[in-house]
């Protein structure tokens, strides 16, 4: 088995020069390049055991902090427009095509940065990608797969529906004081008035038990969170062409884990390499460790199978 060695920090730029951090965990063997999106207010810090799993059964990691998040610069929790961080996902995934130019790239994401991923296919397609790994996407504009009853969840709701609706699930009310809050009417002023989309529409919790990752983001703009919205989620996923690993704890505090399997039974395209797990007593931050060797098991049989297929092409 390969021992991974120590992660390197690297600097990348996006295409308006804002430099962007990475860790890189590499591999000797480097059967595959997989780019991994962390979720909001962390960043790849939280990860690290993930890309040295990852890395230790022969797949070279990037671990990317979001910019205004970790090491990456710009300005702290914003973006400069609405779609700008799948931008950024496409610079460094061109970047890494250059730098392993005959090695598969996977894109992995967990929470709202599996969020961009999707955001990333929606806009640039799937067709550069060898598979997509998501761990507990997050759709917070959806009162249909949120665990949580916001103000924001329900109106969207009733402006699209007009009727009253609750979340289907919602999660313990203990909880709640662990979860994000949303300030409705600043995200509806920055709606109607998109010049002050800087302004700050979402806060998360403070608390001795969520300081594990250093320099978390407390606040994100309006910006920064309609980045890390896909409203059209069943869409995409609908649009897929390359392989899928979806997983969710089953104690999910976000999101409604039926719901999820729920998506990939009906929307996500037939492909027989495609796996959904749900991982039983496992919670939203825990289905990172949780699902990392089942990921590393799939990464393997999915480039076995289309090792094998590519030959049987061309003999």
């Amino acid at each position: 088995m390969h021992t991974p060695a120590e992660f390197q920090l690297l600097d990348l730029y996006a295409r308006d020069g804002c430099r962007l951090a990475l860790r890189l965990f590499g591999s000797g063997a480097e059967h595959a390049v997989v780019l991994h999106l962390h979720g909001s207010s962390y960043n790849s810090t939280l990860y690290l055991s993930y890309g040295e799993t990852l890395a230790a059964q022969g797949f070279t990691t990037y671990l990317l902090d979001f910019r205004g998040n970790g090491d990456s610069l710009g300005p702290r929790g914003t973006v400069a427009y609405i779609g700008q961080l799948e931008d950024d996902v496409a610079d460094i995934i061109q970047v890494i095509r250059h730098k392993h130019p005959h090695t598969p790239i996977i894109l992995s994401g967990h929470s709202a940065g599996a969020t961009v991923a999707l955001r990333y296919v929606d806009k640039y397609s799937d067709q550069s990608l060898r598979g997509l790994v998501l761990m507990s996407p997050v759709f917070p504009a959806s009162i249909e797969s949120a665990r949580t009853d916001f103000g924001l969840n329900r109106l969207l709701f009733r402006l699209s529906h007009w009727r009253r609706e609750s979340a289907h699930d919602p999660a313990p009310r203990h909880i709640h004081r662990h979860l994000f809050k949303v300030s409705l009417m600043r995200a509806l002023l920055c709606k109607v008035v998109p010049i002050l989309g800087h302004m700050k529409t979402i806060y998360f919790p403070v608390g001795s038990d969520l300081e594990q990752v250093d320099d978390r983001v407390r606040q994100y703009s309006f910006r920064m969170m309609e980045s890390l919205t896909a409203r059209n989620y069943l869409d995409i996923l609908g649009s897929l062409h390359k392989p899928l690993f979806l997983t969710i704890g089953r104690d999910d505090e976000i999101t409604t884990p039926l719901c999820i399997e729920a998506a990939q039974r009906w929307y996500v395209p037939f492909h027989p390499q495609n796996r959904m797990i749900l991982v039983p007593e496992t919670t939203h931050l825990g289905i990172v460790r949780a699902a990392a060797n089942e990921i590393t098991l799939w990464l393997n049989a999915l480039l076995k199978v289309q090792k094998v297929a590519f030959e049987k092409a061309a003999s």
